[in-house]
């Protein structure tokens, strides 16, 4: 082989391509893992009404990790998603040190253990009616399930 010089000369290429690929690879590894990319703002957007500002802080304090180019995305998305309240979390990075979050908190459909108190005729009429009410509930539901019944048998 050595005694050939075209075939010397496609070895002599093939290494040169080989060793410029290396030194592109570890420059760019070097570069992207650079401290000068690294992440130093992550803002927080979107109608915030039951997410405070502790809990993303709390939840993201020491678990992100990585550059501006190396972060998981996916990652940080789950970490804003195990936040409660969240429903959804949008992230986009923002040259050259952000990362920009969008959240979409859940909707309340209904308020638990809600103070009667503030009440009172509420609570006076539910109290005093209970026995009643809960009787004329039991047969409306019986009336419907009979009524089920008569269907699914025809």
């Amino acid at each position: 082989m050595w005694d050939n010089p075209r075939l010397a000369n496609v070895a002599a290429n093939a290494l040169y391509a080989i060793a410029l690929a290396l030194i592109v690879y570890a420059g760019a590894r070097v570069l992207f893992e650079s401290s000068a990319f690294s992440l130093k703002t992550i803002v927080v957007g979107g109608e915030l009404q039951h997410v405070a500002r502790d809990e993303i802080v709390r939840a993201l304090q020491g678990r992100v990790k990585g550059t501006f180019f190396t972060v998981d995305l996916e990652t940080v998305r789950a970490l804003f998603e195990g936040i409660p309240w969240v429903r959804r979390a949008e992230l986009r990075r923002d040259w050259p040190d952000r990362l920009e979050v969008r959240i979409e908190e859940h909707v309340a459909l209904a308020r638990w253990r809600q103070s009667l108190a503030a009440r009172p005729s509420v609570k006076s009429a539910v109290s005093a009616d209970y026995p009643a009410l809960l009787r004329d509930f039991i047969e409306r539901r019986k009336s419907w399930l009979s009524g089920l019944q008569a269907r699914a048998a025809a």
